[in-house]
């Protein structure tokens, strides 16, 4: 068993750098999906709305750590390339308010090879 831990993270969305049009293209669905991967795991989402950003991604391994705030560095880091206003110009916080939620799971771990199942 694997434990995994579900986390969403969620705040205002900052205004743009740049022009509409020229966000809208870094904002293409393919093009911000390929960022997104950058900077996460695979099955990472990242959702914008008019007023919100909002990341589910997940983490593995015995204890959660400073996943959460690895996690909000390098969001504020994706929305910098996306050409959103952060506030930091190292890109390393976002809008307030913050909102967390972190919801602990486990998994089946499939067997390693030559392993006997019981």
């Amino acid at each position: 068993m694997t434990r995994v831990w579900d986390i969403t993270i969620s705040c205002p969305r900052p205004k743009p750098r740049v022009r509409a049009r020229q966000q809208a293209w870094h904002l293409e669905p393919e093009r911000m999906q390929r960022t997104v991967e950058c900077f996460f795991a695979r099955g990472t989402a990242l959702t914008l709305t008019a007023r919100t950003v909002r990341l589910r991604t997940h983490v593995s391994g015995e204890q959660i750590g400073s996943a959460p705030d690895s996690a909000e560095r390098r969001l504020a880091s994706l929305l910098q390339c996306l050409y959103f206003e952060t506030g930091d110009p190292n890109g390393g916080s976002l809008p307030s308010p913050v909102r967390f939620e972190i919801v602990e799971r486990t998994e089946q771990t499939p067997p390693i090879e030559g392993e006997r199942v019981t």
